[in-house]
């Protein structure tokens, strides 16, 4: 990640030594479908700047997925 800018809350440039990934779980509405997200987390003040859904996780359930209907 090239260094983009800083955080809102405390203010520290933000870059790959200064920013945390953790996994979380999302949904889409209220009570709707689950979804694997990753959350960008200030690692100064512990601050979220930004979640997503995570693109890993996307890759691997289309895979087992293809490979359900494959089986068919």
């Amino acid at each position: 990640m090239v260094n983009s800018g800083k955080c809102p809350k405390c203010g520290q440039a933000i870059n790959d030594f200064t920013l945390k990934i953790e996994t979380v779980s999302g949904s889409i509405g209220f009570g709707g479908s689950k979804l694997n997200c990753i959350q960008f987390v200030c690692n100064g003040c512990k601050s979220v700047i930004g979640v997503q859904v995570d693109p890993i996780a996307v890759k691997a359930d289309t895979i087992q997925e293809i490979k359900k209907l494959l089986r068919r």
